[in-house]
């Protein structure tokens, strides 16, 4: 069995979400990028476990090489319908 991946009609980096979001509400939404070593650095003193930590840096490496930006269409699959877009969302969550 193969599990559904709910994914946009187009993939957008977490930038350009957080500019999309600030140009949808008029108010800034910051977005930065942590290195290995801050995320570490910041991961480590709170006590996660060492393995823990290698997986959360091992997925953040994923995300920042694109590796999630993907389109599969099984959003249409299982709603019959074509995914909308973030722009097309955030307008219509927007008070007018």
């Amino acid at each position: 069995m193969t599990v559904p991946s709910i994914t946009p009609p187009t993939p957008r980096r977490s930038a350009e979400r957080a500019a999309l979001i600030s140009k949808a509400t008029g108010k800034p939404v910051g977005f930065m990028t942590l290195s290995e070593a801050q995320l570490r650095g910041a991961m480590e003193p709170m006590g996660y476990p060492a393995d823990v930590v290698n997986v959360v840096i091992s997925i953040q490496k994923g995300f920042s090489a694109g590796g999630f930006d993907i389109v599969t269409g099984d959003v249409e699959m299982l709603s019959g319908q074509a995914p909308r877009p973030l722009d097309d969302i955030l307008a219509a969550s927007m008070p007018a």
